[in-house]
């Protein structure tokens, strides 16, 4: 049976659901005020340092939110979460710009971090709740796409506006955010709350401390976003002190994110069935490498590489590079599994459900017929290599 298309896991997908990957742009697209913190601070008069402990207070701000966002769209609901998160870092954000003392700019940039950022658990579970298990990581996949694209778009814009007014950053950014929530308050559904009268208090929190390879991936993603932030902070300074005005620091901002906007979503739809963890991908003059972490490799591959060829050839098309595409399982998906949003069991009669990916091979060449079988245990990349027509 043929995979369907990503035209009809688009086509697929639900109108609220749509309206929520349109609000999430407008929101990500309006993300003027961050990346040009650390060059209004310093332009009003403080110093680097004082600049980036400032940004770091937005840091410690989504911290937070990400504990309440979660805590408050199981309480209160998904668009209510969102509604009092866009209102809420909409105020922060005109109160900030009004701020010239440190301290009530650091207790501010903390309160707008933590407004600002939470929707995003309330928004990931709304996803959950709207779109059905069979279509849930093309839904993803967009959603990721918006959050990129509105990210590419929105600081070449701030940029822009900075030239003219640091005051205009704040404004736009405010006015976007409250878009967002007339949009939320008045088109999006109220989504499922999961209040549980018997869960425990931190229970949570304790099976996550003894879950010790979930605590290194924890570790190894905190260096990873310590680098990737620095594009938030001493990226603009270096910007700077290298003669360029603040609005070319605004194009800069996105540029590491473009080359995933247009390979995700078409992977994410067209590989719907195939039990997906992860889509990374890189590229160099050459060629494009793609790495598919996926719990189903024979759906990935097809019969006789049908499928994983058909692939190719349409990143090649999207690309005009040539294509690797590695195949990835992994023997252990309790390791890395990524659970999809979901409400409670009790409230659905049913039991959580995760979409793994598993650790094993690469899958380069892939024509006729596979010459061997899968092995048990770690598979490599010999057990994909096809058999060349006599």
């Amino acid at each position: 049976m043929p995979l369907p298309s990503f035209r009809d896991n688009v086509e697929a997908l639900p109108k609220p659901a749509w309206i929520l990957f349109g609000g999430t742009f407008i929101n990500r697209f309006g993300t003027f005020v961050i990346p040009f913190l650390i060059l209004y601070l310093t332009r009003i008069g403080y110093t680097s340092a004082q600049a980036g402990l400032a940004v770091g207070a937005y840091g410690a701000g989504h911290l937070v939110a990400s504990f309440a966002g979660g805590h408050l769209a199981d309480r209160i609901g998904r668009r209510n979460t969102i509604v009092l998160s866009m209102f809420g870092s909409a105020a922060s954000m005109l109160a900030l710009s009004q701020a010239r003392s440190y301290i009530p700019i650091v207790i501010l940039t903390c309160i707008t971090g933590t407004l600002s950022e939470l929707y995003r658990p309330a928004s990931y579970a709304l996803v959950g709740d709207l779109v059905g298990e069979e279509h849930r990581v093309t839904a993803f996949g967009i959603y990721r796409f918006a959050i990129n694209l509105g990210f590419a778009a929105g600081p070449a814009t701030a940029g822009f506006l900075a030239d003219h007014s640091f005051t205009l950053l704040f404004i736009g950014d405010a006015a976007t955010s409250i878009v967002y929530g007339f949009i939320a308050l008045f088109a999006l559904p109220h989504g499922l709350r999961t209040y549980v009268k018997s869960e425990r208090t931190g229970e949570a929190l304790r099976v996550a401390a003894r879950d010790k390879p979930f605590i290194v991936f924890l570790l190894a993603t905190l260096c990873i976003t310590i680098v990737d932030f620095q594009m938030g902070s001493t990226f603009a300074l270096h910007v700077r002190a290298n003669g360029f005005p603040s609005s070319a620091h605004g194009p800069f901002v996105p540029t590491h994110r473009l080359p995933t906007l247009a390979l995700r979503a078409p992977l994410s739809g067209s590989l719907a069935h195939a039990g997906l963890s992860d889509i990374p991908s890189r590229k160099d003059k050459q060629k494009v490498t793609v790495d598919i972490y996926t719990a189903r490799p024979g759906i990935v591959i097809g019969k006789s590489g049908a499928e994983v060829d058909a692939l190719r050839r349409e990143l090649h098309d999207m690309t005009g590079k040539a294509v690797q595409v590695n195949i990835t399982e992994i023997k252990r998906p309790e390791v890395d599994a990524r659970p999809v949003a979901q409400p409670d069991p009790e409230a659905r009669g049913d039991r959580p459900e995760r979409d793994v990916g598993h650790h094993v091979a690469i899958a380069k060449r892939l024509y006729g017929d596979v010459h061997r079988p899968f092995p048990p245990g770690a598979i490599t990349a010999e057990a994909y290599v096809p058999r060349r027509p006599a």
